[in-house]
């Protein structure tokens, strides 16, 4: 009897420290998880200052302006450089003057693409953008000296745009200016939550957006019965050190929110990533209530390497014509076509008689220095 009782105790506290050891890694797990969401930091740039001085092919001009926390952002006004660098080359030579005299119509590109290195990051696409006559304007969305210390992926951040743009005014002595936006990765998420807000954001180009944070951060982990458990746990975690829950950072609702006369399009580039996927930017385009939108995407597997189009249908109304997904044979064409879209659409959209006036927001307050 007293060996039985012996073993009965042995494997309960066996079960005990098995329970606490799972426990144990199931916590370290959904912590390890949640520090690259609280702080998404791009390996490739860590060794690199934050703010140039000087980038070939553009001419900079630095100011900060105050964010919706009251926390100092570092600003950059990018304009075309005297020399070219060769991303510049390759689009001058497909831009003719009248493409780059219709570019001044616009006021300023606000181009976001890393939460940290926000400037150094955005400098690629600014590249592109100035050589077809555009001027554009990057910042810090983790404010100088990386005041901010968590990312809450746009759903604050959002609120820093109206306060840049509202900055950019003051600075030109003009009212309602004439924006686009521009975002990859997380600056297209932060900015198709920026949008609805801003009635000076007159046109929309976001490049890789997830369509849900929650749902990104599902795709990572194991597909078991256990991943809603963890996601709820990461969600807990990140609530409890960040004060904001993922479910909350859903640019696909607010994209629901954007004027119908603001142009809109969304362009996947990503392959073979569980962040982000083509499923993504059709999930958006669906949702979308503009009038001028389109969706593009890379060819892969599925398509004909002649293929231009791809068909597309509702996922929730099958009722509804089947779409069109623009196919691109590279990243290179896709941002060539870009700027061709811009001339097309958003330049035609802006000039439309009728069309929508940019207005400032009426909540808003900054400041320049």
């Amino acid at each position: 009897m007293n060996i039985r009782r012996i073993f009965t105790r042995l494997f309960l506290l066996l079960l005990l420290i098995g329970a606490v050891l799972a426990g144990s890694y199931l916590w370290w797990y959904v912590d390890y998880q949640s520090k690259p969401v609280m702080k998404p930091l791009n390996a490739e740039y860590q060794s690199q200052v934050y703010l140039p001085e000087k980038h070939l092919g553009l001419e900079l001009e630095y100011f900060n302006f105050n964010g919706w926390d009251g926390e100092t952002l570092p600003a950059l006004i990018v304009t075309k450089g005297p020399e070219d660098s060769s991303r510049q080359l390759n689009v001058i030579g497909e831009m003719d003057e009248q493409a780059k005299l219709e570019a001044k119509k616009v006021h300023y590109v606000l181009i976001s693409v890393e939460w940290d290195h926000g400037i150094l990051s955005a400098l690629p696409l600014a590249e592109t953008l100035t050589a077809a006559g555009y001027r554009c304007v990057l910042w810090e969305s983790r404010g100088a000296d990386n005041a901010r210390a968590y990312c809450t992926h746009g759903l604050k951040e959002s609120a820093d745009v109206p306060l840049l743009i509202d900055a950019l005014s003051q600075r030109d002595g003009k009212e309602n200016l004439i924006c686009l936006a521009l975002g990859q990765g997380y600056g297209a998420a932060m900015l198709l939550q920026a949008a609805p807000l801003d009635g000076r954001i007159r046109g929309v180009v976001s490049i890789d957006s997830y369509s849900s944070l929650s749902k990104s951060l599902q795709a990572t982990l194991p597909d078991n019965h256990l991943s809603m458990v963890m996601l709820w746990l990461m969600d807990r975690r990140i609530s409890s050190i960040v004060g904001y829950e993922c479910f909350d950072v859903a640019p696909v609702e607010h994209i629901s929110r954007l004027n119908e006369d603001v142009p809109l399009l969304l362009i996947n580039l990503t392959q073979d990533s569980e962040v982000v996927s083509v499923d993504d930017a059709i999930n958006l385009f669906w949702q979308a209530s503009s009038l001028r939108k389109q969706v593009w995407a890379l060819r892969d597997a599925r398509d004909d390497a002649q293929s231009k189009t791809r068909m597309i249908k509702s996922p929730s109304d099958r009722n509804k014509e089947a779409e069109e997904i623009q196919l691109k044979s590279s990243s290179d064409e896709a941002l060539l076509d870009m700027l061709r879209w811009l001339q097309t659409d958003f330049i035609e959209a802006i000039q439309a008689p009728g069309s929508l006036q940019p207005q400032r927001p009426d909540f808003i307050k900054s400041s320049i220095s």
